[in-house]
């Protein structure tokens, strides 16, 4: 029985890795604070403002399926809500890795071209 619904545990173990967890683990390591209490709150303090964003859009996209009818047309033909949602967070990270994505095939190149110049490398190292 396990194991035909091990996508499900699968899926929202990575959800809540990704949008929960891992956001307060990299502000966690950024944050200049000497104490384990002082970074955690660092971490929780920084991620406040993400967290209420999704919030509100999550409160919104309820409140447009369950009021509007194109919302509830959505719904029943998506497999009710957790479908809907499913199929918005995969549209998301898909839109999210284009971007990142992207942002790499120019920034990549770009610091190659800089650091190939050895006369520059060499005065940076060096300064």
């Amino acid at each position: 029985m396990f194991l035909v619904y091990w996508w499900y545990f699968y899926y929202w173990a990575s959800f809540t890795l990704s949008f929960l967890i891992l956001p307060v683990l990299v502000s966690y390591l950024e944050s200049a604070d000497f104490t384990f209490r002082g970074r955690l709150c660092f971490a929780l303090k920084s991620q406040i403002p993400y967290y209420i964003a999704y919030f509100v859009a999550f409160i919104g996209l309820v409140c447009f399926l369950y009021w509007s009818d194109k919302g509830r047309t959505i719904v029943n033909q998506g497999g009710g809500l957790v479908g809907v949602l499913m199929g918005m967070n995969i549209t998301f990270g898909l839109c999210f890795l284009a971007l990142t994505l992207g942002y790499g095939i120019v920034k990549i190149p770009i610091e190659t071209l800089k650091s190939s110049k050895l006369k520059k490398r060499y005065e940076y190292i060096v300064y």
